[in-house]
Formats: C-alpha cells, sequence, structure tokens
C-alpha cells in the first residue's frame, strides 16, 4: 500500500522511539502499525486529499464510542459521523442544518434527497414539510414491490392519489396485524370488485358479516330530522333524462306509526310505502304487467300459479245528502244520488234499486209524489225510472210512506255510469217532503 500525503512532511520531525520492525510511532514509543500516530492530525496546501493505491484500503478507528470523523465543527459540535451502541451517526452541528444527499460537489452540487434536522425525509425537495416528502412532478412516488412498469405501490396524477397492484389479477388488502399474520377486513379486487369482511365478491360490493341486528351490514344516516336517508337508484343512459328511483327511509322523532320506508321516482313521486305501524301504501298495481281494470281484485294462484285480476260483484250504495226536500211541481235535484258516478267491470247485469220515504203537511191536499233517475253510460243515455207515489193525503201528518223499485239492467257494458236524479209533485197544491232516499246499484261480474 503507497500513502501519499499532499503537503509537506518534514522529515526533520523529532522521533522518540527508533524504527521497530519497519513500523514508525509518532507520540507512542509502541506503534502498531507501518505508521502509528498518537494525536491530531492535519493536512494542509493546496490539495487536502489522502489517497489509498489499493482498493482494499481503509481507515480504522479505535473501538470506542464517540465521534469519529469531524468534517466541519465549532467548538463543541460538528458535521461528522460517531458511533454509539449499535448505531452509526451521520450528524450536523445544530437543529436547525440539513443532510443532503446528490451528485457534483460542493460548490455545484445536484441535491436528491434531504434530511432536514426536524427529521423531515425530501426526495426531490429542498423544503420538506412532512416526515416524508416528494417532489411535485406526477408519476411513481413509492414502489414496494415488483419490477419498472409493474409494482405494488403508490403514485400520483392530477388529482388523483393512485394506490395500485402490478396487474389487474391482483388485489389490494386492508385489515391489521402483519404481512405474515394479516387480519383482512377489506378487499379491492384487480377488476374494481369491493369485498367487505370477504375476499369472494359477488357484484361491485359485496359485504359479509356475522354481527347481530346491533350491527347492520350497511348503516346510512340523514342527518337533518325532517328528511329522508336515500339510496338512489339509475343508469348512464343519456336518454333516461335524469330519471331514477330513489329508496328513502324517514324516521320521526316523536310518533314511530308514521315512520316509512319509501320508493320515489321523479315522475311520480312516492310510488310505494311501508309505515311504522304494518301499512303498505301503493299508488298503482299490477299482475305480470297488467294494470287490471278498475273494480277488480288481484287473485293468488297458489303456490305454482301466478298472480290474475278477477271480475266480482260490485256493490254501490247512493244516499240522500240533504236535509229533507219539499216538493215543489218543478224538478229538484237529489244531492248525494244525483250526478254520482260508478265505474262498472265486465257485469253480465246490473241491478238498480230506488228507495224513498215521504211525509205530508198537517193540512195538504191529495198530492202524488215522484222520483225520477235517469241512468248514463259514459254520457250515453240508457233508459229512465220513476217513482209514483200514493195518495199522499192518504197519510195523516205523522206518518211516512216508502216507496221503492228495482230494474235489471241485461248484458250492460262495463264503463263509467252516471245517474241524474231528481224529484217532484204532480199537483202544487200543499206541503209534502222527501225524507229521504237512496239508490242502491249491484253489478253481477263475469
Amino acid at each position: 500500500m503507497k500513502i501519499i500525503f499532499l503537503g509537506t512532511l518534514l522529515l526533520s520531525l523529532s522521533f522518540s522511539t527508533p524504527l521497530r520492525s519497519q513500523n514508525i510511532g509518532i507520540n507512542t514509543n509502541t506503534p502498531q502499525a507501518t505508521l502509528d500516530v498518537r494525536g491530531n492530525q492535519r493536512f494542509g496546501g493546496s490539495a487536502k486529499y489522502i489517497t489509498f493505491d489499493s482498493i482494499s484500503g481503509r481507515v480504522g478507528f479505535a473501538p470506542s464510542l464517540g465521534d469519529k470523523i469531524s468534517l466541519w465543527s465549532n467548538s463543541t459540535n460538528s458535521y461528522g459521523f460517531g458511533i454509539q451502541g449499535s448505531l452509526l451517526q451521520v450528524h450536523t452541528d445544530i437543529a436547525a442544518a440539513d443532510i443532503a444527499f446528490g451528485h457534483g460537489s460542493s460548490t455545484s452540487f445536484n441535491e436528491t434527497m434531504r434530511i432536514t434536522g426536524a427529521g423531515n425525509l425530501g426526495i426531490g425537495i429542498l423544503a420538506p414539510y412532512a416526515p416524508l416528502t416528494f417532489n411535485n412532478n406526477l408519476g411513481e412516488k413509492i414502489s414496494l414491490y415488483g419490477s419498472q412498469g409493474s409494482t405494488y405501490g403508490f403514485a400520483v396524477q392530477g388529482g388523483l392519489l393512485q394506490i395500485h397492484s402490478s396487474n389487474i389479477g391482483s388485489d389490494i388488502g386492508l385489515g391489521s396485524g402483519t404481512s405474515t399474520s394479516f387480519s383482512e377486513v377489506m378487499r379491492i379486487k384487480g377488476a374494481g370488485y369491493v369485498g367487505i369482511g370477504t375476499t369472494s365478491t359477488r357484484g361491485k360490493l359485496s359485504i359479509e358479516s356475522s354481527d347481530g341486528a346491533s350491527f347492520p351490514q350497511l348503516h346510512i344516516q340523514q342527518t337533518a330530522t325532517t328528511d329522508y336517508a336515500r339510496v338512489r337508484l339509475t343508469n348512464g343512459n343519456s336518454a333516461t333524462n335524469g330519471r331514477y328511483w330513489d329508496i328513502g327511509s324517514y324516521i320521526d322523532p316523536f310518533n314511530a306509526q308514521i315512520d316509512r320506508l319509501s320508493f320515489f321516482n321523479p315522475a311520480g313521486g312516492e310510488a310505494l310505502s311501508l309505515t311504522g305501524d304494518g301499512f303498505a301504501n301503493i299508488t298503482k298495481l299490477a299482475a305480470a304487467g297488467n294494470p287490471g281494470q278498475p273494480g277488480q281484485i288481484l287473485q293468488s294462484g297458489g303456490v305454482s300459479g301466478s298472480l290474475s285480476w278477477r271480475d266480482v260483484n260490485q256493490n254501490f250504495l247512493f244516499q240522500q245528502a240533504s236535509a229533507a226536500i219539499t216538493l215543489t211541481s218543478g224538478a229538484q235535484s237529489i244531492p248525494g244520488i244525483d250526478a254520482q258516478n260508478f265505474v262498472v267491470v265486465n257485469p253480465t247485469q246490473l241491478l238498480l234499486t230506488f228507495s224513498a220515504e215521504f211525509s205530508r203537511g198537517l193540512f195538504s191536499p191529495a198530492q202524488y209524489p215522484v222520483i225520477t233517475a235517469s241512468i248514463y253510460r259514459s254520457s250515453t243515455f240508457l233508459r229512465t225510472v220513476h217513482l209514483h207515489g200514493l195518495l199522499i193525503s192518504n197519510l195523516v201528518s205523522s206518518e211516512t210512506i216508502t216507496l221503492s223499485a228495482s230494474i235489471i239492467i241485461p248484458n250492460p257494458t262495463g264503463g263509467v255510469y252516471s245517474i241524474e236524479c231528481n224529484t217532484s209533485k204532480l199537483n202544487s197544491d200543499g206541503v209534502s217532503t222527501l225524507r229521504h232516499a237512496q239508490l242502491f246499484v249491484q253489478s253481477i261480474a263475469n
């Protein structure tokens, strides 16, 4: 090994001991190496270097703890290297000073990494503001495993933090423990599926657990106290023009009976709701796409059958809605019966029954009370029914007379029926009264 000291070596140094075994000692009588110097050394001149000719050459330090190399120092602290128990120290002289890594020279330095005195590590950035800070370039930031172009790691693109696996067949798992003793709680599949409590996803989101009722698999809460918690369902077809379905739940703070689970759409509003007291409210009902006809009922087909609509007998009762009507010779409408509509579905016949109760005044002469009812279907006149009373003079003032009549309309057509009903008397003398009248309609179904 050849050691060159760039500077001046004064050969006139006074050695305290003669040469022994070709070792030279400075400030020591027992040199342990070719040159054994006890004390500080200083190198000066224009070139302050130590050069080793052999690649196996090394500089050794005493096996004691403390500072080993001081690159620059003040009276107490230094930039340099030290040793403590199982620890190599690379240090600056003060807390505000940093340690930088790069290439070039001290006066022409291209920095690539910095450790601040505060303990922050910056890669490609001069002022790291977090324990680990990267520069603002987009792309890969941390590669945990793999080779270039196919890694597990972290990356950044515009407005996006990327956590990625190496390929579409690789997954990302979240959990606790260690790599070899890992308790997984959630998995993101490379194909874009998410599993919570399962590694075998059956849809875009699969949730599995064995928790009881107090820990539901999915909990959605609306923080506004007067609004619904919602789940919105729609698709990406532009032709839908923003249509959607909402499933919403409303919990009333005071009355559990009006709690409700509802299905909404923007066109029809609330279409179906289930209330807290067990009622189901529905605006329309269809069996296998068939909404049926007004007045039909939905019939079960049993275990192996399907739902179907069934015609049933329909009953309609219309009653006089006002107080007693004083009869006149002119026709008077009977409120509650006149101008009433009813819908008949697939009838084989209609049975109409009229009844009316009359009374006379104390000094009323002979009178004949009359009720006339005209039947229409979809504004088309069908027929008129007349009720003619007996001579009302046969009654004393405290008595009443009841008239009734029935008519059968065979083979009618289903549809909207209406009634035009009025009352009168055949002469204009005296006072008599229609106390009560009613019309009962029965539709006999197929």
